[in-house]
This record gives structure tokens, C-alpha cells and sequence, in this order.
């Protein structure tokens, strides 16, 4: 009998604690917002399979990712910045065994982390993309938000890992360790929530982020002149 009932709560729990989280996907969390935004500036989202990244211009009137990181020249009109498990990453499995042997240990062990930098020469449509408006200031945020994720050596600068030729990408230590509970999606749905969007409560898959965000713009993105204006003291203000 007492074993019949462990089980039966044991049951009950998984069954809980899955409801949780069916909720938590795809119940939103309020953004601080971007109503007096316009498309000049545009943040998207990228997702391929279960993981996503965040696609940003490789140079704007804010900012400009060239010179910064290797590869990113005056061709590169857009980088694709995504934040996953090292291993994954670095040597992504190539059978399905292989796979589920490591999707298992990425996902209920803490993992090191990588970053990666990817490199277009145009907007990459082959994704499934969800793109916004942001401000000035939100996007700024964003920016501050990527780069505080970077492990950098003595002179302040990333550290390579390795470089994908086939991708045209390269990966950088990161901070922060991979887990179930901080994956991928997670990454992606806090930058986005610092940019002033609406993410959901928890953001394990990248359908919930996809499915609560509420795109406001068409990719490509726009660098058209009428871009928000930004002041020197709201620049320092960010500081």
C-alpha cells in the first residue's frame, strides 16, 4: 500500500510540477515596453529547433560590432549572437544517440558555456524570425546585456574558443553555466526582456518566447536616417 501511494505522489508531483510549467511557457511577462519606437532599431529573434539567438545589425548609428569581433567587416550586414552549452556547440553531436546522451547531460547537469558570434552578409530569412521596434535606450541595453555575457582575458577583451569556417561563426567563453533551468532560451528571452519585450514567465523553448512575443516590424531590418535620436545625457545615464 505505502508503495502504491509513493507512486501515486510521485505522479501527482511530475503532473504539478509539468502544469507549472506548461503555464509558465506561455504565460507572458510584461516588457518594459517600446510604444514610442519606431523600426529603425530592430531586435529579432531567430529559432532553429528547440534553440534560439538574437539577430542584430552588425552596425548601426548606436553601435557597430565591426573591429570587435573577427570575421565582422564592412560585407557583414548582420550578426546572429546566441548563448548555449560549450560542448554542444564547439562539437555538436552528429548520430540521434549521440544527441540524447548529451542533450541529457547538458540539460540535468550545469554545464560551461559559449557564445557564439555568427556572421551574414545578408538577413538570414531562412529562419523562423520574430522581429521588433525597440528605443534607443532599450537597444543600448541590449548591447550592454550581450557584452557583460562575454568572459574577457587581462586586456578586457573576449577569448576565443574556436572559429566555424562553415558557419562563418566564432565562439568566445561565456558566463554563466548551462542547465534545464538556464538553457539557450533563457539567454535569449532575458536579452529580450532587457530590450523591453514581453517574454514568457519561463522561457525553456523557444516556441514560448516565439508565441509570447509580439512582433512589431518585417525583417530585414530598416537603417533608415530616422532613427530615434538619442542624448549625451541619456547616454551616461546608461553608464
Amino acid at each position: 500500500m505505502k508503495s502504491k501511494q509513493l507512486v501515486a505522489y510521485c505522479l501527482m508531483a511530475g503532473l504539478t510540477i509539468g502544469l507549472v510549467a506548461l503555464v509558465g511557457l506561455f504565460t507572458p511577462r510584461k516588457g518594459e515596453g517600446n510604444a514610442t519606437a519606431t523600426c529603425a532599431y530592430r531586435v529579432c529573434m531567430a529559432r532553429f529547433g528547440y534553440h534560439s539567438m538574437l539577430i542584430i545589425p552588425a552596425e548601426n548609428q548606436l553601435y557597430s560590432w565591426r573591429g570587435r569581433f573577427s570575421g565582422v567587416d564592412q560585407t557583414i550586414q548582420y550578426v546572429g549572437v546566441g548563448w548555449g552549452e560549450r560542448t554542444w556547440y564547439v562539437d555538436p553531436p552528429s548520430s540521434s544517440v549521440a544527441q540524447l546522451i548529451q542533450g541529457t547531460r547538458a540539460l540535468l547537469l550545469p554545464n560551461a558555456s559559449i557564445i557564439k558570434i555568427q556572421r551574414y552578409s545578408s538577413f538570414p530569412g531562412h529562419y523562423e524570425t520574430e522581429c521588433i521596434g525597440v528605443t534607443a535606450i532599450h537597444y543600448l541595453k541590449l548591447i550592454e546585456f550581450i557584452q557583460q555575457t562575454f568572459q574577457t582575458d587581462a586586456n578586457n577583451q573576449p577569448i576565443l574558443v574556436t572559429t566555424d569556417k562553415e558557419l562563418n561563426a566564432t565562439f568566445y567563453e561565456a558566463k554563466g553555466t548551462y542547465s534545464l533551468f538556464n538553457n539557450s532560451n533563457h539567454w535569449t528571452a532575458r536579452g529580450l526582456q532587457v530590450a523591453g519585450a514581453d517574454t514568457p514567465l519561463w522561457a525553456a523553448h523557444a516556441v514560448a518566447t516565439m508565441h509570447v512575443l509580439k512582433p512589431t516590424c518585417a525583417e530585414p531590418y530598416s537603417t533608415s536616417s530616422q532613427a530615434n535620436k538619442i542624448t549625451k545625457q541619456q547616454l551616461t545615464n546608461l553608464n
